[in-house]
This record gives structure tokens, C-alpha cells and sequence, in this order.
């Protein structure tokens, strides 16, 4: 009976907090299988059909290609190695078939497009048995056999901050859906979209404590005849080819590394939230590429009932924009979500004084005093407490007596102030608040909040040591220990009311985005969580008010257009260069998930923002 009351429990909690977001159907499929691709090649058939076109000095480079494909797909499947040969083959004499057609438009003329459906079809093939015969490692060279000598196919890397040592695995992109990700970028052309994938590994000497247990990104590969070399380029620097002279466009999916990523990624924050002295993982700080010095950071701050994939969908959106990732550096912060957001402030602190010591103990460089920090609801107020003054009032307001005077070990002392005595962090130097409850969530003091905060197991004793070994010394409101995050969420939490009267850095311009796209009796508008008055905050330059829910403010236009435009007011780019659409250039309005065919409509949204003049470089 109490394990149905629990489940029972968990159920509600994750439909009634605006921050939880159950599991999301997907599915990814490998595109270097047999099977797949037999679409992006060219039948025998049809290739001798387009032979007959030719002079009779032309070689017929496409029904090679066509008849090598067809006996490396026979070899696969006997699982011989020797395939691996044969698609290397099929992929060179595609590429020489489409270099001598006619330099028109691939798309009018048809040998040149049959012969870069069936290049990107045989490297893709190429790619997966490559690696599955270990003829293929990522980081070091390709080997083949041709003309009775094996021959290592050196391998080039263009456009990466990641070294060649982080190029582990390759995963051909193919069929794949998620409801997560309203819009897939990508784009047809020649090459093979590929996903990275990098582990890390504690035996390495240079392992980084900053990028998380596995790293995927977008690449796009391509075979060229010269050598052959096999290279990797990154989409988002390298958008074009040459070919016998000619620039080709690339093919990429930026989208896909993301929804791999998501796809594979472990659920953790229900414990993360239930048991928050016993997390999956502690609190940490991660890059999703690695350090770069010329970068400013934008750190992005999960809510209540979540992780750093809440953010997929804006990570997409600001990835796909040419000019964000020319100038900012994505970093997410994760923790506990059940713990006290002092406590996951103070955690978030820390790991900024680690990437200080770390990158510039020196204080120099000017990049990471430029940082862009952007929290979604109780993420909003762990930003918030970035750039607070602590003053004396936060221990006020939970002690009746100086720190000093405690009877506790000099341990705890420290631990204390630590966490409770603060000033504003030099590298949050604007902070952007969605769906931030300033002054709490009335969800934290009906039943539902109750039964959530009820489920939070907190096995940290020392506040109990400490209230026992010093009686009076604290207010009646943390008589029975620290309140949970849900129960400083409670707008009646005398803790919360402290927190929204500190002081904040005067420098730090501040910006809001809010939900109104439900109704709360009583309280007027809101995003079905937090009011519109405890959204708003009256230090912020700009006000941004989106027609929909708590959760859908991370993935609506509204969002998207208004966060780019911060970003390239904070860093002085031209907002020429940014795509600020509120709108999608296409629409599918009968799903809610994107798939290799479709987009998703966006919905209706209001838009009120005041421009801000005030940026980083005036």
C-alpha cells in the first residue's frame, strides 16, 4: 500500500510542478546500415540506362560505382572485411562521375545527382563497416586494400576546437524522431552527416573535469580522391566543397547530435530531485564543447524537477544561429533540485572559481567577465543569488545570534558562510529570467507542493546537530531543519521574502521572459505556475510575454527570438546577422514532434520588449 501511495505520489509531482517533464517519445536509427541507404544509391540498372548518354571516350565512372556497391553490399553481409574495400571504391568513382558532369545546377541534371546520392550512400556504408572491421578509427586513419597493398587513409579535421585524440566513434546520422526538438536543421549536399562521439576517459592526463561522460557533435565527412584523404568538417564553420573547381554544398544536420544526445541521455532528476544528498551525480558545471578563451560564457540553469536537457530545444535553436557560436560558449549547470537553491547556489559558484582557477587564475582575460547567465524558474533564482550582495541579511533571517557564536567545529563554520555570506560573481555580468517566481509559486503551498516536498528525503544531519547543540540560537521557521527547494518556493516563506530583498549588482542588466498562457483563480494570468507579479522584476530592461505554459517558454519563438537578441546586444552584434523570427519558415501543424520530414508549428505569442541600449562594449 505504501509503494502505491508513493508511485502514486511521484505521478502527481511530475504533472503538477511546472518544471518536470516526463520521458519524451524518441527513436534513432544508425544510417551507415544496410538497408538504409539503399535508397542514396544507384541501381545497376539505371546506372547503365545513364551510360548510354555517354561519348565513347568517357569512362563510365557511375555504373562502376553502381556494380562496386552492389558486391561490397553482398560482402557485408557475408561480414567480410573486404567490403569495406568496395564501398571505398563505389564512394571514389562516384566522386569522379559527379567531378566530370556538367557544371550546372546538380539538381538539373541527372547523373550529377545520381552520382552524389550514391557517393553519400557508399561513404556512409564505408563509415559503419569501416568501423565495425576496425578498418576505421576515428582518431587515427582508414585502412584499405587496393591493388594487392594496404594503405592507411590519413584522416583531416577542419573548423574543431576538439583535439583529433576526441574523435572516438562515428555514427552515421539516419532516420531519427523527438518530441523534444521543435525544429531540425540540416541540409541536403554533398558529404555524409555524421555524429561524434567522445568519452571521457580518467586514465587521460589532459581529461578536462568540465565536459560530461560522453560529448556528441556534428560533423560532416567527405572522401577526397587526392591522397584519398577522408575529412572531417565541422557544419557550423564549413558550409562548402570544392569539386574539380567547383563549391558544392555541403550536406549537415545540426539537429541530430543534439536528439542523439537526448536519446541516450540518463533521466536522473527524479532522484536528483527526491534524494537530494544522494545524487546520481553531484553538482557540476559542464561545457558542451571544450574551454575556448576567446568565448564568452552563456551558462544556462535548469528549474525545479529537471536537468540540463530542458534546454535542448533553446540549445538547438541558438547552435543553428550564424553568429552565436562565432562569439559565446555554452556551459550547463546541473544539481539537485530538491535541495535548498541557496545550497545549489552556492554549488554554482563554486564551479565558477573552478573554471577560474583553472583557465585564468590570473583574472585576465576579459571573455569571463563578460558571462551571460540565463535560468528558467528556480534556475532564475539560483542565477538571481549570482549577483547578490548577502550582507548580513540571509543569516538573519535564519539565526538569532552571530555565526561567530556558534557552538559548532570551525568546519561547519566555514561551511555556513560559505554558503550564506556572498557577493555578486565576477562572471555573471547579465542574467535573463524565464518564468522566474521572485516572490515563489502559490503550486509550493497547495496540496500538490506539499505531497512533493513531503517526498524529499534529506539525509544531511548537520543542521540538526547544529540546532540541537544550539538551542535558541535559530528563528522558529528552520526549527525542524533547512527548507526544502519546494518549501522556499512557498510564497509564505519568510526565507524566500529575504532572498528577493538582497541587493543586486548595479552593472548586471537584467532581462525577463514570462508565460501567460494559463489562468490561475484569484491570481489573473500566469504561465500555470508562476503569476505574471511573481514573474516580473522591476530592475529589467526588457519584458518578454509568451501566450503559452511554465515548461513550453523553452521552446517557444518568442524565447528564441528574444534570447538571441540579448545575446547580440550583450556581445554588439548586428542583429542583420541573427535570425530574430518569431515564425518558422515552415509549418506541420498535425504533429508535435519533428521527424526527418517535418516541422512543427510554434503557436501564437505576444511580444513586449523594450530595447536596452546598455551593452557589454559601450
Amino acid at each position: 500500500m505504501y509503494l502505491c501511495r508513493f508511485l502514486f505520489g511521484i505521478a502527481l509531482v511530475s504533472l503538477g510542478l511546472g518544471c518536470s517533464q516526463l520521458r519524451l517519445k524518441s527513436y534513432w536509427m544508425d544510417g551507415g546500415k544496410h538497408g538504409l541507404v539503399d535508397h542514396k544509391s544507384v541501381h545497376p540498372i539505371r546506372a547503365h540506362v545513364m551510360g548510354k548518354s555517354l561519348e565513347p571516350d568517357q569512362v563510365d565512372w557511375l555504373g562502376m560505382a553502381s556494380r562496386r556497391f552492389r558486391d561490397a553490399e553482398h560482402q557485408a553481409l557475408l561480414q567480410s572485411p573486404e567490403c569495406v574495400d568496395g564501398f571505398s571504391a563505389s564512394a571514389l568513382w562516384n566522386w569522379q562521375a559527379f567531378a566530370e558532369s556538367p557544371s550546372e545546377a546538380v539538381e538539373s541534371d541527372p547523373r550529377s545527382s545520381a552520382a552524389i546520392r550514391s557517393y553519400n550512400g557508399s561513404l556512409a556504408r564505408l563509415i559503419h563497416e569501416g568501423q565495425r572491421h576496425k578498418r576505421l578509427v576515428p582518431s587515427q586513419g582508414l585502412t584499405i586494400h587496393s591493388a594487392g597493398e594496404q594503405r592507411l587513409v590519413p584522416i583531416e579535421y577542419h573548423g574543431f576546437v576538439w583535439d583529433s585524440s576526441d574523435f572516438q566513434e562515428l555514427m552515421v546520422v539516419g532516420r531519427y524522431s523527438t518530441s523534444s526538438i521543435t525544429n531540425r536543421y540540416s541540409e541536403p549536399g554533398i558529404g555524409v552527416p555524421v555524429i561524434v562521439i567522445r568519452r571521457k576517459s580518467a586514465k587521460s592526463p589532459h581529461e578536462t573535469d568540465f565536459l560530461p561522460d560522453t560529448s556528441c557533435f556534428a560533423a560532416t565527412a567527405i572522401l577526397h580522391p587526392d591522397g584519398p584523404t577522408l575529412t572531417l568538417y565541422n557544419p557550423l564553420v564549413v558550409r562548402t566543397v570544392c569539386v574539380d573547381g567547383r563549391d558544392c554544398r555541403l550536406a549537415h544536420d545540426l539537429t541530430a547530435s543534439v536528439a542523439y544526445a537526448l536519446h541516450h541521455h540518463p533521466q536522473t532528476r527524479l532522484q536528483d530531485f527526491l534524494r537530494p544528498d544522494q545524487p546520481s551525480e553531484p553538482s557540476y558545471l559542464y561545457f558542451t564543447e571544450p574551454f575556448q578563451s576567446d568565448k564568452i560564457p552563456l551558462i544556462l540553469v535548469h528549474g525545479l524537477l529537471s536537468s540540463p536537457d530542458a534546454w535542448t530545444d533553446v540549445y538547438n535553436e541558438l547552435r543553428a544561429t550564424p553568429g552565436i557560436m562565432d562569439t559565446y560558449q555554452i556551459w550547463a549547470f546541473k544539481y539537485s533540485t530538491g535541495a535548498p537553491f541557496i545550497r545549489s547556489a552556492y554549488a554554482l559558484r563554486s564551479q565558477l572559481e573552478k573554471v577560474q582557477s583553472q583557465y585564468d587564475p590570473d583574472h585576465e582575460n576579459p571573455f569571463l567577465k563578460q558571462g551571460v547567465v540565463v535560468g528558467h524558474s528556480m534556475g532564475g533564482l539560483i542565477s538571481k543569488l549570482l549577483i547578490s550582495y548577502s550582507g548580513e541579511q540571509v543569516w538573519d533571517a535564519i539565526a538569532n545570534v552571530p555565526i561567530e557564536t556558534l557552538r559548532t567545529s570551525p568546519e561547519m563554520k566555514a561551511r555556513f558562510s560559505e554558503r550564506l555570506f556572498f557577493d555578486p560573481h565576477p562572471m555573471a555580468s547579465r542574467v535573463v529570467f524565464i518564468a522566474t517566481p521572485h516572490q515563489g509559486s502559490r503550486t509550493a503551498s497547495r496540496g500538490i507542493g506539499q505531497l512533493a516536498s513531503a517526498l524529499v528525503v534529506a539525509s544531511d544531519r548537520s543542521m540538526e546537530q547544529l540546532l540541537n547543540c544550539n538551542p535558541g540560537a535559530f528563528k522558529d521557521s528552520v526549527s525542524n531543519g533547512f527548507p526544502n527547494s519546494i518549501e522556499m518556493l512557498d510564497p509564505t516563506q519568510p526565507f524566500l521574502a529575504t532572498i528577493d530583498s538582497l541587493r543586486l549588482s548595479e552593472q548586471v542588466p537584467l532581462h525577463t521572459i514570462l508565460g501567460t498562457g494559463n489562468l490561475i483563480v484569484g491570481h489573473g494570468r500566469s504561465d500555470g505556475v508562476v503569476t505574471i507579479d511573481s514573474a516580473v522584476h522591476k530592475r529589467s530592461q526588457s519584458e518578454v510575454r509568451a501566450a503559452t505554459t511554465h515548461n513550453g517558454l523553452l521552446r517557444h519563438p518568442s524565447t528564441f527570438a528574444e534570447l538571441k537578441r540579448i545575446l547580440a546586444l550583450h556581445a554588439s552584434l548586428p542583429e542583420s546577422t541573427l535570425d530574430l523570427e518569431v515564425a518558422p519558415a515552415e509549418e506541420h501543424a498535425t504533429t508535435g514532434a519533428i521527424t526527418s520530414e517535418s516541422l512543427v508549428s510554434r503557436g501564437e505569442e505576444t511580444y513586449e520588449a523594450a530595447a536596452s541600449s546598455d551593452s557589454i562594449n559601450q
